[in-house]
């Protein structure tokens, strides 16, 4: 697949459903280009796709709103393993750090380990940032889910501030929601 094919599977903020919008620009955290987080350029990067395309979206307009991104690439059998061992490798030197915007994120492998609709999740974490160093003031949290079914790998990152019921933010079911919204896209347009 293509570029062109890819850009016909990317969910749109329709096939999210209100209030999902697509703004022209997403704030992000910063920091150096290539690195994800200060001194590990991502090890992902050092696995190229053969197309990308993404897109993020905010959960209704103005600043704190949730957000989720998406991005739909495609790589070969072989390497969807190296992807796998490279979002290990990232795991692994940015488990714990202080972003560009003064921020502390603990970042912990878990979530879903299946998803209907995608043959193996390359990977799965959650991000909790704080605006202590002690970590008893939670800022914000994001869910990653990456998944993979043939050679399309899906991408999700959901942003979001946590809620009373789920303080901890372990509770993955909007970030595969989000997915499950772009692994059914996919499969219609790629059937």
């Amino acid at each position: 697949m293509d570029t062109a094919d890819l850009k016909k599977a990317l969910v749109t903020a329709r096939d999210l459903g209100a209030p999902w919008i697509q703004p022209k620009s997403v704030a992000t955290s910063g920091g150096k280009k290539g690195e994800i987080c200060p001194g590990h350029s991502s090890a992902v990067a050092k696995v190229p796709p053969r197309a990308a395309v993404q897109a993020n979206f905010t959960e209704g307009k103005g600043a704190g709103k949730n957000i989720a991104s998406f991005e739909l690439s495609t790589l070969t059998g072989e390497e969807s393993g190296a992807l796998k061992v490279a979002y290990t490798r990232d795991q692994s030197a940015c488990a714990r750090y202080k972003d560009a915007s003064g921020l502390y994120v603990l970042r912990s492998v878990e979530g879903p380990t299946t998803v209907t609709g995608a043959d193996e999740i390359v990977g799965s974490w959650t991000e909790r940032i704080y605006y202590d160093k002690s970590h008893k003031h939670l800022a914000y949290a994001r869910h990653t889910v990456v998944a993979r079914t043939d050679n399309v790998v899906t991408y999700l990152s959901y942003a979001f501030l946590t809620v009373k019921k789920d303080p901890e933010a372990k509770d993955f079911t909007r970030a595969v929601n989000l997915l499950a919204t772009q692994l059914r896209k996919n499969a219609r347009v790629f059937s």
